[in-house]
């Protein structure tokens, strides 16, 4: 899709490549007024050859991204294609210069009574964007991006000669042309979601609706992917039910990582409009979340997330969801990292990475089932939960534990803490152990605090 910049507008048209720029010109006189013989296109200020195909100026940059300018052409006649050869190589001369310091002026102008074309400009060439106060700083920019984009072309037509040029059956030129063949799909793949799937490159809401636990009005999350319905200690005590924990139902909650499960609210009445249902709450220590409706009450009241009317139905009553602008703060910066890195990884399709090599991006943190653990582990919500059901289960699966590291509880204490840090043992001892079963349950996980803990529960 090439954007047209007219006098007056600017506006995208689908365009074959492999079509004439006279046939651009005839496709767009209608629109623009100007008849199609007495139409100048340009591109990055040089005129195009009328009798020539799109594609064949491909490697001065245009493509289906490009910025085209077309205007009357002052002699009344399409250029041609001798002139402009001469003039795209003499910028700085006669008319060919003023030429580019008017389609200089003239795009400047049109990038800053365009908000939308502005906003382009800023995420594609940012140090364009902030040339756009000064018409000879954008100027001589333009000629940067200008230069940048030649030199490009240049190495993708040098590539392209050695590539043509190699044995082909040499592995390394075989492994060349897969690659140049799977970048060609990948972007062919990438201009189709973008065209027939827009709506991909977006964020979407988060489920919302509103509730109220004893009296405390509150927004709670439905996610039918998170096994039980879980509520943060700070919502327990804010909503007044802290007392209600029963500890006795703590464990370690796993998902994509781990989360400590302080006990069970056996039951509490939720209110949704105008229904008052009794629910039974996990407490699970983290901020992501203050109430998440999940799978279990979901099931018990036979509810259904109808996405067509936008609302949460249980025993035929409709609970809207809530809006983009109801909806915590916590879920709207969510949904702002979403856009950010979604146009960072649009920039970077090209081959350029948008962090640097060897290194990980920050997982998005995020309420519900899905929330990223791993560098975290005890504030998210994974909710495969893995809990003790009772103080009788719990003592059982200790006895195990203990039995298990029977024949390795030999060394003393004090040698077990050399071996693993006394932090890992002091935090499998708050869950539970004695000393001798955190030494063995670390010997058995190799370390790994997350994995004892969940032997431990087993």
């Amino acid at each position: 899709m090439v954007v047209i910049v007219t006098d007056l507008d600017s506006f995208p048209v689908e365009v074959n490549l492999s079509s004439t720029v006279k046939d651009l010109s005839e496709q767009v006189q209608d629109v623009i007024g100007i008849p199609a013989e007495e139409q100048a296109v340009l591109l990055d200020g040089r005129p195009l050859d009328p009798t020539k195909k799109l594609n064949s100026y491909e490697s001065q940059g245009l493509n289906q991204d490009s910025l085209l300018v077309i205007g009357k052409n002052p002699t009344g006649q399409a250029s041609s294609s001798g002139a402009a050869g001469q003039r795209g190589g003499q910028s700085q001369a006669g008319a060919g210069g003023e030429s580019e310091e008017q389609f200089a002026e003239q795009l400047r102008q049109q990038v800053l009574s365009n908000s939308h074309m502005r906003e382009q400009v800023k995420q594609t060439s940012p140090d364009l964007h902030a040339a756009l106060e000064s018409p000879a700083e954008f100027l001589r920019q333009l000629r940067r991006e200008r230069q940048k984009a030649d030199e490009a072309a240049r190495r993708q037509q040098q590539a392209e000669m050695e590539l043509a040029a190699a044995d082909e059956f040499d592995v390394e030129a075989q492994a060349k042309i897969e690659e140049a063949i799977r970048q060609q799909q990948v972007y062919e793949n990438l201009e189709s979601a973008m065209e027939n799937m827009p709506e991909a490159f977006g964020s979407v809401n988060m489920l919302y609706v509103q509730a109220e636990i004893n009296g405390t009005p509150l927004k709670a999350f439905v996610d039918s992917g998170a096994q039980m319905t879980i509520m943060s200690p700070e919502c327990a005590e804010k909503c007044g039910i802290k007392r209600l924990l029963d500890t006795r139902f703590s464990g370690i909650a796993r998902g994509v990582g781990t989360a400590k499960i302080l006990g069970r609210i056996h039951s509490a009445q939720m209110k949704l409009e105008d229904l008052y249902l009794p629910v039974s709450l996990t407490v699970i220590e983290g901020k992501d979340v203050d109430l998440l409706f999940g799978l279990d009450m979901l099931k018990r009241y036979q509810a259904s997330i109808d996405l067509g009317q936008n609302a949460l139905i249980i025993n035929g009553r409709k609970i809207r969801f809530l809006d983009e602008h109801e909806l915590p703060k916590n879920a709207r910066l969510f949904a702002e990292e979403q856009e950010s890195e979604a146009s960072a990884a649009g920039r970077s399709v090209d081959g350029t990475s948008a962090s640097a090599p060897g290194t990980r991006p920050t997982p998005p943190q995020f309420p519900g089932s899905g929330a990223t653990l791993g560098s975290q582990p005890v504030s998210g919500v994974g909710l495969s939960s893995a809990t003790s059901g009772s103080t009788n289960a719990l003592s059982s699966t200790q006895a195990a534990a203990s039995s298990a590291s029977a024949p390795s509880a030999t060394p003393a204490s004090g040698n077990a803490g050399a071996k693993w840090p006394a932090e890992s043992i002091q935090a499998l001892k708050d869950l539970g152990a004695t000393d001798q079963q955190a030494v063995a349950l670390l010997d058995a996980a190799g370390g790994n605090v997350d994995a004892a803990a969940s032997f431990l529960f087993q």
